[in-house]
């Protein structure tokens, strides 16, 4: 008898782990009782967090979850409120400006006779920043033929017409505001960003600029990037593409200033993309330079404080990436509860989508999707669930969600620090588009496990509750085509010159 209550036993439980979810509250049970029973989460369930909208037009009446209601690290999931605080404080059309200014004081032609064009000329300019995020070598080939082509072509100190594309150019002196920040070196820490490195600048900007130390392979993307942007020009020739090819120019100095110089005239205007346009690849990418150029930007547009926490749409935020902000006890960290989540992907959807609905026809355009793009998302491919040792049967069905076609339903933004592994963004179900928001946590003064271990454990829960919460709504029988995107088509094509 006590061994066919055994065996009765065992069938049961077997059962009610494979048994259908039927309700959210069952989902919802579901996950909580894997935390549980999880050799790595079983004593943290507290800081384990799942929820979802089961409404696809946003009802916050139909938020289900776990910790609802409680602050929650958000890693790089703060770039979903990076996103819509930059849709907040923007019109359609806005573009970033850097103004380029020469000091007439200093503008040196050289001519071989009066009625020759000049040989060379040498000046000092300044930079005016306009925080524009993405300042990386296409704005400075841009920069560099807008600056050749004027000078090559008009003389700054009488207007004299000239054209001489050859034209040495030396720029003694190359100045520039606390708002002209260029893409230098990969951002790893927040501390790296708020110790603005003026001597990296410095740096990139006499490379960038400094085409008489150019090597071959560097002219080449020159002339590829001229191709591309004289494209759209009517005046467009391959003539003028090779005449303008060969930049000539020399950078002696660069250094940041605070000062303002009384004899300066203005002789360029650097426009580049609409901020709207970056929100894909911020959110592809999960670019933290990018994320902290466009948060400084939308806060200053805004008016809100430079410096300090920032209170946005529930969240707590004291950077824009969502990487920590101090270290030890002064460690403090970007927050947010899992129902205001569900709350910001609502609002990102609904109202991103329609102020640029020109850009953002569906949430694949602000979103990557799991099954296709090349985003930080293509982990969550290649996870080896044996290697976690799982002594449960029903993980193995969270394969599902890699292979075949449920990973092309999902669309969403990670988020990575040593204790914290985040996913949050939408499944396109049968009912439509539904959000939702899992965080798995560990205590920041905890490093007895590895990290290895804390994110593959993470990424694997994730996976396998998205694969339940895909059970419990079914697929979209009619999933967006849109084709698969990749970081380079933001550099190299969709981002506009």
């Amino acid at each position: 008898m006590r061994h066919l209550a055994l065996i009765l036993s065992i069938t049961l439980s077997t059962f009610a782990l494979s048994a259908a979810i039927q309700t959210e509250e069952e989902l919802v049970d579901k996950w909580q009782s894997t935390m549980r029973s999880s050799k790595l989460f079983s004593k943290l369930t507290n800081e384990q967090f799942f929820c979802f909208g089961a409404s696809p037009d946003g009802n916050h009446n139909n938020i289900y979850g776990n910790n609802l209601d409680e602050p929650a690290r958000l890693a790089s999931v703060s770039k979903l409120f990076t996103s819509m605080a930059l849709a907040d404080s923007y019109h359609v059309g806005d573009t970033y400006e850097t103004i380029v200014y020469a000091d007439t004081n200093t503008i040196n032609y050289d001519y071989q006779s009066e009625s020759s064009e000049p040989k060379s000329v040498s000046l000092d300019i300044h930079l005016k920043g306009d925080l524009n995020p993405y300042f990386n070598r296409d704005r400075f080939f841009q920069f560099i033929y807008s600056l050749q082509s004027k000078l090559a072509t008009e003389s700054i100190v009488d207007k004299r017409p000239t054209y001489n594309p050859s034209l040495k150019i030396i720029l003694d002196k190359v100045t520039y505001d606390k708002n002209f920040i260029p893409v230098t070196d990969k951002l790893k820490s927040y501390s790296d960003f708020e110790k603005t490195d003026f001597q990296s600048i410095n740096k990139t900007i006499v490379k960038s600029l400094s085409t008489v130390n150019w090597d071959q392979n560097t002219f080449t993307h020159y002339k590829k990037f001229l191709r591309k942007y004289l494209s759209k020009s009517s005046a467009y020739s391959e003539n003028l593409v090779h005449s303008f090819s060969r930049p000539n120019i020399e950078v002696k100095s660069a250094s940041y200033t605070s000062e303002s110089i009384s004899t300066a005239e203005f002789i360029i205007n650097l426009n580049s993309s609409e901020p709207s346009e970056y929100i894909k690849y911020l959110n592809a990418t999960s670019n933290n330079h990018l994320a902290e150029m466009m948060w400084l930007k939308a806060k200053k547009k805004m008016n809100y404080p430079m410096d300090g926490r920032y209170d946005y749409d529930g969240a707590k935020l004291y950077t824009g990436s969502g990487l920590n902000k101090g270290y030890g006890k002064n460690r403090v960290d970007n927050t947010a509860s899992c129902r205001d989540i569900i709350k910001v992907l609502y609002k990102v959807k609904e109202q991103v989508t329609q102020r640029y609905k020109e850009q953002y026809s569906h949430i694949s355009d602000i979103l990557a999707n799991m099954g296709k793009d090349s985003s930080t998302l293509a982990s969550f491919r290649s996870i080896t669930f044996g290697e976690l040792n799982f002594d449960r049967a029903d993980f193995k069905s969270a394969n599902k969600i890699l292979k075949g076609d449920r990973a092309k339903f999902i669309y969403a933004k990670t988020g990575t620090l040593y204790h914290t592994k985040t996913l949050a963004g939408f499944i396109d179900t049968e009912r439509g588009l539904l959000p939702f928001a899992i965080l798995n946590h560990r205590p920041t003064s905890d490093y007895s496990n590895s990290k290895n271990i804390f994110q593959k454990a993470s990424k694997a829960y994730q996976v396998y509750i998205l694969n339940k919460m895909i059970d419990l709504y079914g697929t979209n029988q009619y999933p967006t085509n849109n084709s698969s995107y990749s970081p380079t088509q933001f550099k190299s094509y969709k981002h506009k010159l």
